[in-house]
């Protein structure tokens, strides 16, 4: 398993444990062409507020974008995990 993959991994579990992201369509792990690449990507919500994703380019580079209200409270880029969990816990 990689490095990306643990990270997009340990991302859906922290944002299942939240309880607060019930998109209706819940929380999906994905991969989508980024460059020459492809980049992992976990895309979540929070009903009628916020539809985002978080693309892991790398291990120290984070990226969410997404729309909705809520979108300046969530987007942004995060140098890891950790800052992200830091940021989403408010």
């Amino acid at each position: 398993m990689s490095e990306r993959e643990q990270i997009q991994n340990q991302i859906v579990e922290f944002l299942e444990s939240k309880g607060k992201f019930n998109a209706p369509y819940g929380i999906i792990e994905g991969m989508e062409p980024y460059g020459k690449g492809k980049v992992r990507t976990v895309t979540f919500g929070i009903a009628r507020y916020l539809d985002a994703t978080i693309e892991i380019i790398k291990p120290n580079d984070i990226h969410v974008r997404g729309r909705g209200p809520l979108a300046h409270k969530y987007c942004g880029r995060y140098e890891s995990f950790e800052k992200l969990k830091q940021a989403f816990d408010v």
